[in-house]
């Protein structure tokens, strides 16, 4: 997309025109299930469907904060990546995202005192 529409897009958004969000979300909703899928979540669609929710909930939230120093699907991007790991973090669920999600976690080096 070229960076000029992509510009006007988030400033139309940002101004609640909802045309401009379907757009967001037609544009970049898919690709963002696709990265998800091809290497950051190792789990089930449905953990992918809910990492893409709560990361578009985010981009909602937070288009404010978008300044344009990146491509907007790089920021997506970024803020899928910091859902699923927090969502494995938080997670329990066998097979789930908590153990597929991001590869297994690191044992940790603490001891109990």
């Amino acid at each position: 997309m070229d960076a000029s529409v992509e510009t006007e897009m988030v400033k139309q958004c940002r101004r609640g025109e909802t045309r401009a969000w379907d757009d967001l979300f037609d544009l970049h909703y898919s690709a963002t299930a696709r990265f998800l899928a091809n290497g950051v979540v190792r789990g089930r669609p449905e953990d992918i469907e809910e990492i893409c929710q709560e990361t578009f909930l985010a981009v909602v939230r937070n288009l404010r904060a978008f300044h344009g120093q990146s491509r907007l699907q790089t920021w997506i991007f970024r803020i899928a990546m910091n859902k699923a790991e927090t969502i494995s973090k938080n997670s329990r669920r066998p097979n789930g995202v908590g153990e597929a999600c991001c590869g297994p976690s690191m044992p940790s080096t603490s001891r109990p005192a």
